[in-house]
């Protein structure tokens, strides 16, 4: 199992020799990971870049539909605000008319006998 100095002087020998073609088999398989590595980048930053432009292009119909929205409440708003408007001057014509027709009755209360 043990091997001899000049057994292991040879293997080392031999290894002296192999190390230039080992060195680059193992770089050109680092090179390959790496080359793998920067194809998978790439295409996680197209990635990224088509997600960030499709939430741009999603914010931007939704700032316009805020807007539209915006827009309609205003509308509403003045709506709301006229018939309120309206509301009130109908209310004050009812108590016009009921006070008149309160002073009527008062004034054919009055005319009738005591009882």
């Amino acid at each position: 199992m043990t091997k001899t100095i000049d057994e292991r002087v040879d293997d080392l020998e031999s290894i002296y020799g192999d190390l230039p073609s080992l060195l680059n088999l193992r770089l050109d398989e680092v090179n390959g990971r790496l080359n793998l590595l920067d194809r998978q980048m790439a295409a996680m930053i197209r990635d990224m870049r088509d997600l960030r432009g499709g939430v741009t292009r999603q914010l931007i119909e939704q700032d316009k539909q805020i807007a539209a929205l915006r827009s309609e409440v205003a509308a509403l708003h003045d709506k709301v605000a006229a018939l309120n408007e309206r509301f009130a001057a109908l209310n004050d014509k009812f108590d016009e008319k009921i006070g008149a027709l309160d002073a009527k009755l008062d004034a054919i209360l009055a005319r009738l006998p005591a009882a």
